[in-house]
């Protein structure tokens, strides 16, 4: 099973996805972006948003006229795909009426946040801070502070 590379107007190699059956689009540096639908035709951001269409098979464009909202669950994260080598240029081409090429907002990258060895600290959940804020009013009434 083959890579299958994407491309925008300008023929710059753009995202992948790990082969014709995956349905999770990685950009360049191997971050999950998306995932495909059903028929592999469109794909939707993390948000469950419209994101981008395959046009001639090789092509990511996004059509300005489309916004969709996926309401099905988000699939599972395939975590990092790793580079996939690069393809190459693809020949340019005209950007069909009413596309425009994909920008992807910038990922996290969890390796991203590594620096000089150590993690960076992670904002805690809510469900967490509540926790805590319970703990302590226990104390507090219990030693009466």
């Amino acid at each position: 099973m083959a890579v299958q590379h994407y491309f925008d107007s300008s023929g710059e190699w753009i995202a992948y996805r790990r082969d014709a059956n995956d349905r999770y689009l990685f950009d360049t540096r191997g971050r999950w972006v998306g995932w495909f639908l059903c028929s592999f035709e469109e794909v939707v951001d993390l948000d469950g948003n419209y994101l981008a269409s395959v046009v001639d098979g090789n092509r990511l464009f996004r059509n300005e006229k489309k916004t969709v909202k996926m309401v099905s669950p988000i699939p599972r994260n395939p975590g990092l795909a790793g580079y996939a080598g690069f393809p190459g240029r693809a020949v340019r081409c005209p950007l069909p009426e009413s596309f425009q090429d994909v920008v992807f907002k910038k990922a996290v990258n969890p390796q991203d946040l590594v620096k000089r060895g150590k993690r960076q600290p992670q904002p805690a959940s809510p469900a967490a801070v509540r926790e805590w804020v319970s703990r302590l009013l226990r104390r507090i009434t219990v030693f009466g502070l």
